[in-house]
Parts: C-alpha cells; sequence; structure tokens
C-alpha cells in the first residue's frame, strides 16, 4: 500500500518548478464504426481501493480496445500510483497521464502505455507553493492546469469575541509540459450582502474552467453561528468566483438571480461546468445533502456568459427527470448533449449515506431542449469519486461497476435518445471497497 503521513499545514511562496480516468493517449480518431480501433491508441482505466483510514491506493492500466476483453481488474493487475487520500488524475489527450496525490500535494506526469507501461517523465512537489497538502487540481486547457486551496481565518474584536471567518485563495498556475509553476495569486474571496447578512463563507472553490478571458470557479459555503461555531454547508443562493485569466487577478463573485435555485457550483471529482461551441459555461448546481449539505433543493443546469449569469437560462434537471436527485457533476460531448451522474436523495437518506448503498445512475441531458433521460445503467453504482470520461466521435466511455462487483465499459451514443442508448464493452472486476474511477 503507498501511502504518506499528512504533512503540517504551511503557508509560504514559493516558485519552481490528477484524478482516476481512463486517459485516451491519441485524440484522432479516424476508425469507421465498427473496424477495428487504432493499435496505437492506449486507453487508461483508473480503480481506487478505500483503505477505510482515509487513505486509499490508486492502479492504472492501459489498454488498445475498450469494446471487448473480459475480467479486466486493474487493481490487481495495474501499475499502482500515488496516492494518500485519493489521486487526482487527469489526461490531455497528448499521451500523458497526469497525478495529484491528494494528501501530499505530490504532482507527477507519466507517459501512457499498455497495460503497466507507464513511466514518470516530471515530478515535482507542490505543497510549500500552495500552502496544503490537500489542494485541487484541473487542466483548463492542454497545456496549463490550476491548482488552487482555500485557507479559513476567524476574525475576533478586541475582546475576543466572533466577528466572521475570513477566507483567502490561493491559485497556482502548472505548466503540463514540464510541472513548472507559474504566478500565484492569493486573495481574500468576496462575500456578497447575503454572505454578510447570514454569516456565510467559502470554504472551497474547485473546477475552474477558461472561457474568453475569464476563469470561472465552482465553490461551495459554509455558515458560522453567533457562537463561531460552523453549523453546515447550507446555501442560500447560487454563486462563482470569476478571476482574469491569465492572470488570475480580479476576483469577483457573481450570483445567480434565477429563483428558487440553491446550491453549491464546486463539484466534487467529478466536473460541474463545461464550455460548449458558442464559449458559454453551463453550470450543474450542487443541490443535495451528499457532500453539499443542501436540503430540498432541485438540480439545475444554469449558464454563464461574459463573467456573469445568464438569467435567460435554465434547466431544472429534477423536474425532467420526475426525481428527487442531486449531483456532484457531469460530462459534455457536443451540440448541448451531456451526461450527468446522479444519485436518489431518498435512497441516499433512507440507507445513512453508506456510499456502498447508494444509488447512482446516468441520465443524458439535452441543454439546448432541456430534455433528460435516466439510462438503463447497472443499479449499486457508487459514482462520486468519478473524475473522467473518453469522447470520441459523439460517444462516451465510461466504466460502471457496483463496489466489489463487476461491471463492464459503458459506450454512450449520443445522438441516441434512448434509455438503451449505448454498447456494452469490456467487462470489469472490483474487489472490496474497490471502484472505478475514470477512463483516461
Amino acid at each position: 500500500m503507498n501511502t504518506k503521513l499528512f504533512k503540517p499545514f504551511v503557508v509560504a511562496a514559493f516558485l519552481g518548478s490528477l484524478f482516476l480516468n481512463i486517459a485516451c493517449s491519441d485524440d484522432n480518431d479516424d476508425t469507421p464504426s465498427g473496424e477495428n480501433p487504432d493499435p496505437t491508441k492506449i486507453y487508461t482505466l483508473a480503480q481506487e481501493i478505500n483503505n477505510g483510514d482515509r487513505t486509499a491506493t490508486a492502479y492504472i492500466q492501459g489498454f488498445t480496445d475498450l469494446t471487448t476483453g473480459t475480467d479486466i481488474n486493474v487493481a490487481a493487475n495495474g501499475y499502482e500510483i500515488q496516492s494518500t487520500v485519493a489521486a487526482r488524475l487527469f489526461s490531455v489527450n497528448d499521451g500523458h497521464i497526469f497525478n495529484m496525490d491528494y494528501g501530499s500535494a505530490d504532482l507527477a506526469k507519466f507517459s501512457v502505455g499498455e497495460n503497466t507501461n507507464f513511466k514518470m517523465t516530471n515530478e515535482a512537489a507542490a505543497e510549500y507553493a500552495i500552502g496544503t497538502v490537500h489542494p485541487r487540481w484541473k487542466p483548463v486547457n492542454n497545456t496549463t492546469a490550476l491548482l488552487h486551496n482555500v485557507s479559513t481565518e476567524t476574525i475576533t474584536d478586541a475582546a475576543g469575541n466572533y466577528v466572521e471567518e475570513k477566507a483567502t485563495a490561493r491559485i497556482m498556475s502548472v505548466d503540463l509540459e514540464d510541472l513548472s509553476f507559474g504566478a500565484i495569486q492569493e486573495f481574500t474571496i468576496p462575500k456578497s450582502q447575503t454572505d454578510i447578512d447570514n454569516d456565510f463563507y467559502t470554504f472551497r472553490i474547485d473546477a475552474p474552467v477558461v472561457a474568453g478571458s475569464k476563469v470561472y470557479y465552482g465553490l461551495q459555503k459554509f455558515e458560522y453561528n453567533e457562537d463561531g461555531l460552523r453549523i453546515g454547508g447550507n446555501h442560500l443562493n447560487i454563486q462563482t468566483l470569476v478571476v482574469d485569466y491569465p492572470s488570475l487577478e480580479n476576483p469577483v463573485l457573481v450570483e445567480s438571480g434565477v429563483s428558487g435555485v440553491v446550491g453549491a457550483t464546486n463539484g466534487y471529482r467529478t466536473p460541474s461546468m463545461h464550455i460548449n461551441e458558442d464559449g458559454d459555461v453551463y453550470q450543474l448546481t450542487g443541490s443535495g445533502p451528499l457532500v453539499h449539505a443542501v436540503q430540498d433543493k432541485d438540480t439545475y443546469f444554469l449558464k454563464l456568459s461574459n463573467g456573469s449569469y445568464d438569467d435567460s437560462y435554465s434547466f431544472n434537471l429534477s423536474q425532467a427527470l420526475g426525481q428527487n436527485i442531486a449531483s456532484t457533476g457531469w460530462f459534455y460531448v457536443a451540440d448541448g448533449i451531456g451526461y450527468v451522474t446522479y444519485y436518489d436523495v431518498d435512497e441516499y437518506i433512507s440507507t445513512d449515506g453508506d456510499y456502498q448503498n447508494i444509488y447512482w445512475g446516468v441520465a443524458r441531458v439535452d441543454l439546448v431542449n432541456k430534455t433528460a433521460v435516466a439510462l438503463n445503467v447497472p443499479a449499486d453504482l457508487y459514482l462520486l469519486e468519478y473524475q473522467n470520461v473518453v469522447i470520441e466521435d459523439g460517444k462516451m466511455f465510461m466504466v460502471l461497476a457496483p463496489v466489489g462487483g463487476d461491471g463492464n465499459v459503458y459506450i454512450f451514443n449520443s445522438s441516441s435518445e434512448s434509455a438503451d442508448g449505448f454498447e456494452i464493452g469490456a467487462s470489469v472486476k472490483t474487489g472490496a471497497s474497490s471502484f472505478y474511477i475514470g477512463v483516461y
């Protein structure tokens, strides 16, 4: 088992030199449907084992074909990568996978090969630059990722009485060529009047996307009571942090004016925001009890353009599915079509949040026509920590299996509106407390 002791929180300015998915090493796929895939293309499956002590072990394995094959078990036969609490992996379709060990903030770049043929080509330690061993990161284009963290400070008056909680964001760019660090920006996260009146503060930022000259960060709020005690993560509105890009300066908090929409916007492991072909940002709200601590609110898609919310657009996903659902993220294919990983809120409550018993599903969404179809995927899925998919020729590759059970690679056809709009590919196995977290 590859684990590390947590290091103390350190805030220091240091200049110097991701999540588990299937990673595809070649995005130029001209193979006609039904023919054998390009043998030079490598898809990477990622699997994680929850060790039960707030540590996890993570493995990756490369394959040239995910449409066939039997009994793939990455945890048993794959390549172990560094993971303390979790491995945060991504790929940018250039033949490399990037990992951040969540628990040490160590970064690594791997060349991709078949089976266990992975080679570390670059590494960097980001703890002292970002100020924590628990930052988050995400690529914003093929050459740059953003590493980010929020720290908080309790402000008191001269008598020691609680005044407010101050949240400070630290954001740093990472060059994906050599994992060198770019500019670091640190700033106090603004508060809206609603935040001030109700003693809310930003606890976390994540899931950045860059559109034009702006980077949009989703966020999650916590609340303090008059005694200075944190009492939960409830939200009263929907907000996004917007900063200039690439300078990472001039932070602004923007708020949706769509009536009744409440929740977080940071996602979790699955991204919460994507950019469409017109350069608009579509955002999925985190409006459920799991992770975001939001009760009795519907899940929506919202739209941001030119640095603010476009309140002329809203899409109630809960209503479209006709079910009490919540989500922590989604994936975009093209032309307004995407796929949402969601969970049944009623079942979550009835099982006291046991992660192995939560029902998760996958829904196809049409953002233009505001429709959604729940797909006939297996029950008893755990998708909270799912990080990445591969998109090819209008199809989405995803690996689905219950914790400790058997499953398959699913190839979703975005042009199909059917609940059975997918092909079933290679079969996969997991083990006790083990689950897949992505395809790259």
